[in-house]
């Protein structure tokens, strides 16, 4: 081959590699574009959805203290807190004899068999918590709740006990107010607690916090004990206490917000409410087009608490249940 015909194949090959070189350049960097690109159209997406969900969480908060505070100022609760305090002071003496036997068979049967139903065969110690309870606490439980006929998760739907005593009417009288209240707005269960021991003189839906003392009782250090403390403490309008396992409650996961009573300047009473976890994984997980997010399948949001815990489920885990 004469030198001529080298330097044009040379000039040639080495034009067709830096053509080859650029064209892969190109696509490489025609990829890269793309990549950076989708990267930061599904980044904007999730970050317009978490966005939307702060906005949500914040809005089911402030609705939260917008009813507790217009409840507390309710002409129901402002008429019958003192005297329902009252009558529940008196309730072990208006009743008649209480046998212990009957509380104590509820708390290692009833109770304890539904705990084990919830946490996967795990039990608690009840015990404990049975020897912390006063003589009318015995009695104000034994009638709501272990004498109850209405059975386990139902026991809210007793309107009074049969003893017709002062408590009794009382609580015949605001209870269906309550009920409803509790119903219409979706929340756990609802709270009257006198102010000076921490009586919880009054709840709708009857668990084992009801007739305790949130200062001296078995709960005292639990969430409920926390809110109330800060509702008394706080000169803020309303107090809240985050998720946390709660025992009354099977250790499902809690959250509390109080405000207190206040009636002709005096603190007469604190209210409180237990806020369900199902409304926040509603919040966080069904407001949701992940498709068309183009977060795919796999895409989800959830709340996380300052201990990085998470305060909503995996919507997989709830698709799973």
């Amino acid at each position: 081959m004469n030198i001529k015909l080298q330097i044009i194949l040379t000039v040639i090959l080495t034009a067709a590699i830096s053509s080859v070189l650029s064209a892969i350049s190109s696509f490489n960097t025609g990829l890269t574009v793309a990549s950076d690109s989708l990267k930061k159209e599904v980044e904007d997406a999730l970050s317009l959805q978490t966005h939307q969900s702060k906005i949500r969480i914040e809005g089911y908060l402030n609705q939260i203290a917008s009813q507790i505070h217009s409840l507390s100022q309710s002409p129901v609760i402002l008429n019958s807190i003192e005297e329902l305090s009252q009558a529940y002071s008196q309730f072990n003496s208006e009743s008649y004899s209480v046998n212990d036997d009957v509380l104590k068979s509820y708390y290692t049967k009833e109770f304890s068999d539904k705990y084990q139903t919830i946490n996967n065969g795990e039990s608690t110690n009840v015990e404990p918590l049975i020897n912390t309870l006063s003589q009318n606490t015995i009695a104000l439980q034994t009638a709501y709740i272990a004498s109850n006929p209405f059975p386990l998760g139902e026991k809210h739907n007793l309107l009074a006990s049969n003893n017709s005593n002062s408590y009794d009417k009382l609580h015949a009288s605001i209870h269906p107010y309550l009920k409803s209240f509790l119903n219409e707005f979706g929340y756990y269960d609802i709270f009257l607690v006198e102010p000076e021991n921490g009586n919880v003189v009054y709840t709708v839906f009857k668990e084992i916090d009801y007739a305790t003392s949130l200062i001296h009782g078995p709960f005292a250090n639990s969430g409920l004990g926390h809110v109330f403390r800060k509702a008394m403490e706080s000169k803020e309008n309303t107090s809240f206490v985050d998720f946390a396992p709660y025992l009354p409650s099977y250790h499902m996961p809690a959250s509390f917000i109080s405000e207190k009573i206040i009636k002709k300047g005096k603190v007469v009473g604190v209210l409180i409410f237990q806020m369900p976890v199902n409304t926040i994984n509603n919040i966080m997980n069904n407001t949701l087009d992940w498709q068309s997010l183009g977060l795919g399948m796999s895409g989800e949001t959830y709340l996380v608490g300052e201990d990085l815990l998470m305060r909503s489920e995996s919507r997989f885990v709830l698709e799973n249940k």
